[in-house]
């Protein structure tokens, strides 16, 4: 999860804010739910939890 949340503030601190991130989240290793979590309260717009 640290991964995830590191990653996504990197795009949001590196990209242009006007830039909307998104995220395909998978259920490998179960942690599907908490990286979607992670990338929604990083800025992630578009989530598309399988």
């Amino acid at each position: 999860m640290d991964g995830v949340h590191a990653r996504f503030r990197t795009y949001r601190d590196n990209l242009d804010p006007t830039t909307e991130l998104t995220i395909h989240g998978r259920h490998d290793p179960a942690l599907g739910d908490a990286n979607t979590v992670i990338a929604a309260e990083t800025g992630a717009v578009q989530i598309d939890h399988v």
